[in-house]
């Protein structure tokens, strides 16, 4: 009877192992379509270029 509680506090706690990765796969995805058309160097800070380079690096802060 003791066990009963942490069994199932400990089930709760942990996502499944599909969540990680489908999250991961997700990201990959996300990040690599995102990142087509981007090169090195500097971008102004408002248009499409821009907004790629900043959702991308929100995106890997995120992983």
């Amino acid at each position: 009877m003791g066990d009963a509680p942490y069994a199932e506090r400990s089930s709760r706690s942990c996502p499944p192992p599909a969540f990680g990765l489908a999250y991961t796969a997700l990201l990959v995805v996300a990040v690599r379509l995102l990142s087509r058309g981007l090169r090195p160097g500097w971008y102004p800070l408002h248009g499409r270029i821009g907004w790629q380079a900043w959702t991308v690096s929100q995106l890997m802060d995120l992983a």
